[in-house]
């Protein structure tokens, strides 16, 4: 069996001196794909729009939510005629509602699209699917340090063992690894 060197990349404001204990933490991994993508690509702007997209369907269903309870179709008036106008722009409002659900869930099932098959091409650096040295992107990690040989902040390469010097600021130049 062969060691594998393990890497972490982490800008150092991210260090913790918690400790936390196996039992009641754990290790949440995201995407990979956003890690490798520069921010200007259509890859970057689609996983930008499709936040935007997220938060405006929320308030978009929240507000025809709102609506539907304001307006109360066994409400009775007087005048027939107003009270088939108001069953209109319900139908209407209704209608308009479905459309933008039908756009939004074909929007979702394109960019799943793209997500399957960048993850499938990779990113043309190291991450492609047939790649050797494996990415994961941890949300949050608790790996002890003895399992990780170098870290990468954004002021050098350091053994992990290094790490507690370095939140408490007696960190020397040379214990870098760089």
């Amino acid at each position: 069996m062969h060691a594998r060197p393990v890497v972490v990349v982490c800008e150092s404001y991210k260090f913790s001196e918690r400790v936390l204990l196996d039992s009641s933490s754990f290790n949440e991994l995201g995407d990979t794909a956003p890690v490798w993508q520069p921010y200007n690509t259509p890859a970057a702007a689609a996983a930008t729009a499709a936040a935007t997209t997220n938060a405006a369907t929320a308030a978009a269903t929240t507000a025809a939510t709102t609506a539907a309870k304001q307006t109360n179709p066994h409400h009775h008036h007087h005048h027939h005629h107003h009270h088939h106008h108001q069953h209109q722009q319900q139908q209407h409002h209704q209608h308009h509602h479905q459309q933008q659900q039908q756009q939004q869930q074909q929007q979702q099932q394109q960019q799943q699209q793209q997500q399957q098959q960048q993850q499938q091409q990779g990113c043309g650096l190291c991450c492609s699917s047939d790649s050797a040295v494996p990415a994961v992107s941890p949300l949050y990690d608790v790996t002890p340090a003895r399992f990780i040989d170098f870290v990468v902040t954004e002021n050098g390469v350091y053994p992990a063992r290094v790490i507690p010097a370095l939140i408490s600021g007696t960190a020397n130049s040379p214990a870098r690894a760089d």
